[in-house]
């Protein structure tokens, strides 16, 4: 990247002095790419405290980390996961014989039905909206009597 004029700085971003000495504060944005959620939601708050006016972006694994990185001032996250879920099951569809606008159609509402319950969940607690995302109820068929008895 300074190759290409950008700076980039190495160091353990849950550390102050290390976000200080880095210039984090004269940043137009501070992007969080870490493995550890934890570590993603530590350095969001400390930016958040130190650094108020930066805008923060971060990776998150899964939702519940996602949720704690907006709650501790991230203003966008990406769940690492969620959109090759979304690309890997829209294939899926396609090699089952779904035509492509409706396999489009099918993932775009599980997108649609998803972004509601992180609403959700954002707002009340991450058992809000699980009713986006119950199976359905299968109704057995009656069963029906053998054709042939074996005696």
């Amino acid at each position: 990247a300074t190759r290409f004029g950008f700076k980039v700085w190495y160091g353990d971003g849950r550390r102050p002095e290390i976000l200080h000495a880095a210039g984090a504060g004269q940043a137009q944005v501070v992007m969080v790419c870490i493995g550890s959620a934890d570590g993603s939601r530590l350095i969001a708050e400390i930016m958040r405290e130190a650094f108020p006016n930066v805008p923060v972006m971060a990776r998150a694994y899964d939702r519940r980390a996602a949720l704690d990185l907006l709650r501790a001032g991230v203003v966008w996250q990406m769940r690492e996961t969620l959109e090759s879920a979304f690309a890997f099951g829209c294939e899926g569809l396609r090699r089952l014989g779904v035509p492509e606008e409706e396999a489009v159609r099918t993932v775009n509402e599980v997108r649609r039905r998803d972004a509601l319950r992180f609403e959700m969940q954002l707002a009340e607690g991450i058992d809000a909206g699980s009713q986006f995302f119950r199976p359905p109820q299968v109704q057995p068929e009656p069963l029906t009597p053998p054709k042939q008895v074996e005696e």
